[in-house]
């Protein structure tokens, strides 16, 4: 993959750039919402806007998108007005500049650096000083931007020389404009250089530096041994004059994928920014691990089996027991970020819904200090978005019908978030006119999700709107229908193992519960046994365990029940569902354990019950053959693989229903 000036770029570095790019955009969109609604606080937040328009300005170049540099220089520039009161950030630039941002936002998620950003339109927009504009122009043909191209022999030698463990390194100059000796201090620069390597090429070519066209120099350097960071600092700021600045990085190159693009996931954002006492907890951790290391190593070599060696292994071994629960735990908090992250994406999307319904509507947060799983807030982005979208189009009452309910004339939409045990609970509530369960059974009678003899409680309406493509809202707008995409809530819940709850009142609005783990990492488990073969059953499913006898069992139909406290519960022989021997047992008994989803009770028949743990779930192999009734894998103390098994799958499949969430 090339960029804008020909490099090659190394993936890890593009993974930064877009992660740091877009969380400084979504910044940057956050500041531009809190002016556009209370524009006294310009003289303060013009600052921010500049920084993060310089930041990016500065990052883009470093990568090569030089392209998305010139953007950004434009905008730095009318910020750079705005705080000097030579212009004003009118409405019309608020939205121009949002617009702006969702753009690029989308741009660089995708990552396809192959395909150019095209910025004309915006620096046209953005575009604050004409008369130095006529002054660049003037100078254009000595400040042109020049990139640095490879041919077939070239990357055949860059591979070659970096095959036989040598390093290369290409180098961007940047002269100041007013520059009037850019060879001199081109070739100043090169000889200065040469201290640590050979100069394999420069675009311009060494022999055209004389015709000072050019407003940068690119230099790529074979080096027999890695540049040391002092020496790497010299290089970067050497004092020659009419050089501005120099950016430098290590290549990373394979000729034979010259145009390959680096795949980034644009769903899941991968990178995490840690707080530095987080690490140094797991420093002090290892620490720790390291002298019971040899603590353990010293009782081996020792070969002292007295009482006494016995009862220091079993401390050093408790010991061992605590550190590993922590330092599980400091892992695992790596990985948590603010839900303030997840929250700051939705204030636009209502405020755009708001300007296109003409109903002004406000979003509030609560609990943004709640830390939740960067992976899990990732996959929440868009259920919450199907949420925010129907609260705001067809949730909230337009401000004439709002205010003839006595209501104020601006809706509110209230994102809470708090910790409830090993979950996190997210709630989306909005003050509209609530869900008219009545039309809902209506429409589902219509749509023969019901017949009009079934007897529902009002949860199970409400929960009707969950079906694929309901929806009671009379106009299906191009945002949304209440109800429409929440089908798609549901899938994504259930994929991450969690639930949704809803409460709703007339004329006083609706509220989503989204209930979800903390981690998907980490579960606690039930483990049981059937045969050689131990299973895992996540302890949120569990109800009890017992044993029964098998003269309780009874036969109905094809299916096994017995009788629980009055009540009867169906019963699935694990074994069998695996094709394995059914369970044989000797003293009449057969141990089982009750799991539950929904309002659905299945008995699990099992050999043995081995107790709760806490175990890492792994994906399966994803060379072996799809089983939807397990869900993963994890590896036991023992060395043994256990089965983490989709409860959801087996009380469907079992009861032969349609669970709801």
């Amino acid at each position: 993959m090339s960029l804008d000036n020909g490099l090659p770029v190394e993936e890890s570095l593009s993974k930064v750039f877009i992660a740091e790019t877009v969380e400084q955009l979504e910044r940057f969109t956050q500041i531009l919402l809190i002016i556009e609604k209370k524009p006294e606080t310009i003289a303060t937040e013009i600052h921010e806007l500049f920084r993060i328009a310089h930041n990016i300005k500065g990052s883009s170049g470093m990568i090569g998108l030089n392209e998305i540099k010139e953007t950004m220089h434009s905008v730095e520039n009318m910020f750079d007005a705005v705080r000097n009161n030579r212009q004003e950030l009118t409405a019309v630039i608020i939205d121009e500049l949002l617009q702006f941002t969702d753009e690029l936002i989308l741009y660089i998620r995708n990552g396809d650096w192959n395909r150019k950003w095209k910025g004309s339109r915006w620096n046209k927009i953005f575009n604050t000083n004409p008369e130095k504009d006529a002054i660049g122009e003037s100078n254009a043909q000595n400040q042109q931007e020049v990139a640095l191209v490879l041919n077939s022999d070239e990357k055949k030698a860059v591979a070659e020389w970096q095959e036989a463990g040598n390093f290369v390194y290409g180098l961007d100059v940047k002269f100041i404009t007013e520059a009037l000796m850019k060879s001199v201090s081109a070739m100043t620069y090169i000889g200065f250089l040469q201290n640590w390597g050979t100069i394999f090429k420069t675009a311009p070519a060494q022999e055209d530096l004389a015709k000072e066209d050019y407003g940068n120099l690119k230099i790529v350097l074979f080096a027999d041994s890695q540049i040391d960071p002092e020496s790497e600092q010299s290089i970067l700021k050497y004092p020659v004059y009419d050089i501005e600045q120099v950016t430098m990085r290590r290549w990373d190159y394979h000729p034979q994928e010259p145009t390959q693009q680096v795949i980034v996931d644009s769903k899941l954002d991968q990178t995490v920014r840690v707080d530095s006492n987080k690490i140094d907890k797991l420093i002090n951790d290892v620490g720790e691990l390291l002298t019971i290391k040899a603590g353990l190593t010293q009782l081996v070599r020792e070969q002292n089996y007295s009482k006494d060696s016995w009862n220091q292994l079993a401390k050093t071994v408790q010991q061992l027991e605590q550190l590993v629960s922590d330092f599980q735990m400091e892992i695992l908090d790596l990985r948590m970020v603010p839900v303030n992250q997840l929250f700051s994406r939705f204030p636009k999307i209502v405020r755009d819904i708001s300007r296109k319904k003409n109903k002004p509507i406000d979003i509030n947060f609560i609990g943004g200090e709640t830390e939740i799983d960067k992976q899990i807030s990732e996959r929440l982005v868009d259920p919450l978005t199907h949420i925010i979208r129907n609260a705001a189009d067809h949730g909230i009452e337009p401000p004439e019908e709002r205010i003839a309910k006595g209501k104020s004339e601006t809706g509110m939409i209230t994102m809470k978030a708090c910790h409830e045990g090993n979950c996190i609970v997210i709630s989306v509530i909005d003050d509209g006119h609530g869900l008219d369960v009545a039309k809902i059974r209506e429409k589902a009678i219509k749509n023969k999700l019901i017949n009009e003899t079934d007897e529902l409680r009002e949860n199970e309406i409400i929960k009707l709107i969950f079906e694929p493509g309901f929806s009671t809202a009379e106009e299906i707008s191009d945002i949304s229908g209440r109800g429409v995409g929440l089908d798609v809530v549901q899938t994504s819940i259930k994929e991450l193992k969690g639930e949704i709850d809803i409460e709703s009142s007339p004329n006083q609005g609706t509220t989503f519960h989204l209930k979800v783990p903390l981690t998907l990492a980490i579960i606690q488990s039930f483990m049981v046994k059937v045969g050689d073969q131990v299973f895992g059953i996540p302890s949120v499913d569990v109800v009890e365990s017992l044993s029964i006898e098998t003269k309780e069992i009874k036969t109905i139909g094809e299916n096994s029940v017995f009788s629980l406290r009055s009540e009867v519960v169906p019963l699935v022989d694990l074994a069998n569902l695996f094709e394995w021997q059914d369970l044989n047992t000797d003293n009449g008994k057969i141990s089982v354990i009750i799991v539950r989803k929904g309002r659905h009770k299945l008995a699990l028949g099992v050999h043995e019950l081995l107790g709760q743990e806490e175990i890492m779930i792994k994906q399966i192999n994803k060379a072996m053959p799809e089983n939807p009734i397990i869900a993963g894998a994890t590896l036991l103390g023992n060395g043994q693989i256990g089965l983490v098994l989709n409860i959801n799958q087996i009380v469907k499949e079992s009861l032969h229903i349609s669970l709801d969430a």
